[in-house]
């Protein structure tokens, strides 16, 4: 049997090998866009971007707030295998800031 380890995403001991329902949030899956959603992430010189994102009829609006002023704003035509926050991600880093 596998020894237990200290887990430093939840702070608990788990098994080796075991899937734990507690870190299925951790997985890109969870992560999906929603109609309404917002999220924080850096920007490439470090500072707090505000991502706002709204679901339109054939796009998805992307709103980007720096020190809570509209930085960016660009439309995205909607593709169901990018809406993921991970891809809004590399989607902003590479065309808006």
């Amino acid at each position: 049997m596998n020894k237990p380890y200290f887990c430093t995403k939840c702070h608990r001991k788990h098994v080796r090998g075991q899937i734990y329902e507690d870190h299925m949030k951790f997985k890109e899956k969870k992560k999906e866009i929603q109609k309404i959603d917002s999220f924080i992430m850096k920007g490439k010189k470090g500072e707090n971007l505000e991502v706002r994102t709204k679901e339109l009829k054939h796009s998805l609006r992307i709103n980007i707030y720096k020190h809570k002023e509209l930085a960016c704003s660009t439309n995205l035509e909607i593709r169901e295998h990018m809406l993921t926050k991970n891809h809004i991600r590399n989607y902003i880093h590479n065309n808006c800031v």
